[in-house]
């Protein structure tokens, strides 16, 4: 029988995917009780996805931790600095030097936001990150966005904090159709259903997925390539 290894430390890094599941699913499962008891709690649903992607952004952080790379929120921008890309959730590129948006204060000042210019050469992908898909119609939304970002990065990925319950095949196919080189999602979800065992619905195969993925840009070097000139060439 061949020997297992790193059970130990798979069981430390499923904990983490646990607690990011927890910690968005509460809220999602109490505001569908308090739907249910006849208040309407609303929260912005580009606030939802922020606070999603602010999250996985420091999940990435940490595995990618020594590798030379990290992650952050911002828009890429080109050789050239005369052009920047549509707003990213995630970026993930080289540690270099950019210009960030109330970024340095310092932890005796804490900042409110951590906005990223990062040039397009250190850029190795970027994560669209969603709150929730009900559907392949609102993958297939992100087609001009799409279009548009991959002037600047050639590998984009699509990460839902989950998806509406059946709809998981459909969606994955669009977003395969609309150009995004991956998609995960953490769990299902069947709307406004507090009695729905999210537990059950939780995706560990995607996450586990998703940090292979990650890894595997810190040990391949990016292509070098210029994307100014795709980005004249699509305005030629």
């Amino acid at each position: 029988m061949k020997k297992q290894t790193g059970l130990f430390l798979r069981m430390l890094e499923e904990t983490e995917f646990e607690k990011l599941c927890a910690e968005l699913r509460t809220l999602r499962t109490k505001a569908a009780l308090m739907k249910r008891a006849g208040f309407r709690p609303r929260i912005h649903d580009f606030v939802r996805g922020l606070r999603f992607s602010s999250l996985l952004t420091y999940r990435i952080r940490d595995l990618l931790r020594t590798s030379g790379l990290t992650a952050s929120w911002g828009q890429l921008i080109d050789e050239d600095g005369n052009t920047c890309s549509p707003e990213c959730d995630i970026i993930i590129h080289g540690e270099c030097a950019n210009l960030r948006w109330n970024g340095n204060s310092g932890d005796k000042d804490p900042h409110v936001m951590d906005y990223h210019f990062v040039p397009c050469g250190e850029a190795r992908a970027v994560v669209s990150c969603k709150s929730l898909l009900r559907g392949a119609s609102d993958v297939n939304k992100e087609r001009v966005y799409l279009s548009r970002l991959t002037r600047y990065v050639k590998t984009v990925w699509l990460f839902a904090e989950c998806c509406r319950q059946g709809k998981s095949r459909a969606i994955r196919t669009a977003a395969k159709n609309t150009g995004f080189k991956r998609f995960w999602f953490l769990y299902d979800w069947v709307d406004d259903d507090p009695d729905f065992d999210v537990r059950r619905a939780s995706k560990t195969d995607q996450w586990w997925d998703f940090v292979a993925a990650v890894r595997q840009l810190a040990t391949h070097p990016a292509k070098s390539k210029s994307c100014t000139a795709a980005i004249k060439k699509s305005k030629s």
